[in-house]
């Protein structure tokens, strides 16, 4: 991440006074910001009490919209005199008009719910009234001047700060870290937040998460979530081992059913699944719409394993976990599921990956939005091959041989990456096919077509090779 050097000498000089101002007459050090957010009725209200002195606090966090609107400058309305939320070249900052230093600010909230590009949806809204809040967009960092904030990119590396976020719901309960509580909750706030909900529905305490399901939601996806749930928490358990942290957090919204079709969007944070459903298509029991929702649940809850035990070390190899997630979720469906057509979405992952991965196009740098998806689909294929080359050099039924291993090596520093997952993947497919994935991952190959052909040959993966298309055996 990049700073410019004069910012940089600020911002550390900034932290650097604070350590001696933070401080309480007993010698505790007090955290550099305190939010608390306060239902007021139907309402909401952010107090920011800075105990570091600065007169500018930017927001790390300040996507737009997918519409194209600052949405903090829309829905965030400062009510202390003295004090302007502006946009300072690339950041969204409250800025004192005196430049004096900043110590309580209070701003009027109103829930902000439209997805934003490449972040988290700033509110997930419940049919009930219940808000779940992403804790990052509250985040804020210090800077001595407009000046400074203006040499900042983007992708700046911020100084490590404390900062503490508590939510308040008078008349509802909360669900934070996986705790379900009366009234009101803390966390520790950073840019890479959580999400926290309020509200007076119903939060459950089940062997597997503490949820939130939403009462809207059609009592079949709802029977079928709850029964679902603990099953595929138990296998990934039993076949990957324990996950890190306490008891994880679903939240499952539903925005009715007036738009025609179905939608779903979700996403995985530390410890908590959440997902976004709506659409006319679930207003009766649907087998494509529930195989839809069993999959996503799969996939997003794998990465408390491929993901969260292990993360991975750069960009480049999220493939390994994006690829590794589908494999997981499309092989605990094939267990959890037996009447689940487990072939069809196994071929639209190949067909997927075939259209996006062209001829000499790298694996590993297919990040423009057009490319993007391949780093599941064809990332799904490769654990797939190198799951069923472990299988055939043990003679193993394990579907989840693979993954194992790549988490067993990788557990040591939590980081997994191209080196790792091509050397366990050699140990059982041999040189030549890791030096044929690594080609494709790394350079890309002439004819993508008999790569795929030549890698299934190696590995045991049923397949067809029929005008130019590959054909995946059913029941794969």
């Amino acid at each position: 991440m990049k700073l410019g050097h004069l910012a940089a000498l600020f911002l550390l000089g900034l932290s650097a006074f604070a350590a001696g101002t933070a401080a309480s007459a007993g010698g505790a050090k007090r955290p550099e910001v305190e939010v608390v957010l306060t239902r007021d009725r139907e309402a909401w209200v952010a107090q920011y009490h800075f105990n570091q002195p600065s007169p500018i606090w930017f927001f790390p966090r300040t996507s737009p919209s997918l519409d194209g609107r600052n949405w903090r400058l829309a829905t965030y309305r400062v009510e202390t005199p003295g004090v302007r939320l502006v946009r300072v070249g690339v950041f969204d900052a409250l800025v004192s008009e005196k430049k004096s230093s900043l110590t309580d600010v209070r701003i009027a909230v109103t829930p902000f719910s439209t997805p934003l590009v490449g972040d988290y949806l700033p509110v997930v809204d419940f049919s009930d009234g219940g808000l779940a809040f992403y804790t990052g967009h509250f985040s804020v960092s210090p800077a001595p001047s407009v000046s400074a904030v203006l040499a900042l990119t983007p992708d700046v590396t911020l100084v490590d700060r404390r900062e503490t976020f508590k939510i308040v719901d008078p008349q509802g309960r909360v669900l934070i870290n996986g705790r379900v509580q009366p009234r009101s909750g803390h966390t520790a706030l950073h840019d890479d937040g959580v999400y926290v909900y309020a509200g007076r529905g119903a939060l459950e305490e089940t062997s597997s998460f503490s949820q939130s399901i939403d009462p809207g939601l059609p009592s079949w996806a709802r029977e079928d979530l709850v029964a679902f749930l603990p099953k595929l928490m138990t296998l990934y358990t039993e076949v990957l081992g324990p996950r890190k942290g306490s008891k994880p957090a679903a939240l499952v919204a539903y925005g009715g059913s007036a738009k025609p079709g179905y939608s779903q969007n979700g996403s995985v944070l530390e410890g908590m699944v959440v997902l976004s459903l709506s659409g006319a298509a679930m207003s009766t029991p649907n087998p494509a719409v529930r195989n839809s929702l069993i999959w996503i649940f799969g996939h997003e809850t794998s990465h408390f394993w491929l993901g969260q035990n292990v993360r991975y070390e750069r960009l480049t190899d999220n493939w390994i976990t994006e690829g590794g997630a589908d494999y997981l979720s499309l092989r605990a469906i094939k267990q959890l599921e037996p009447s689940y057509d487990i072939q069809k979405p196994w071929q639209g992952q190949m067909d997927d990956c075939l259209a996006r991965i062209g001829p000499n196009e790298a694996l590993a740098s297919a990040h423009s939005p057009d490319k993007q998806h391949a780093v599941y689909s064809c990332g799904a294929l490769l654990s797939l091959a190198a799951t069923s080359a472990a299988q055939r050099q043990t003679s193993s039924g394990d579907d989840f041989i693979f993954i194992k291993a790549l988490l067993q090596r990788s557990s040591g520093n939590g980081v997994v990456n191209e080196r790792i997952w091509l050397d366990t993947f050699a140990l059982s497919a041999g040189s030549d096919a890791r030096k044929s994935v690594a080609a494709y991952l790394d350079q890309g190959v002439a004819n993508p077509v008999d790569f795929w052909a030549d890698l299934f040959s190696k590995c045991g993966v049923g397949f067809e090779h029929t005008n130019g298309r590959i054909v995946l055996a059913p029941g794969i």
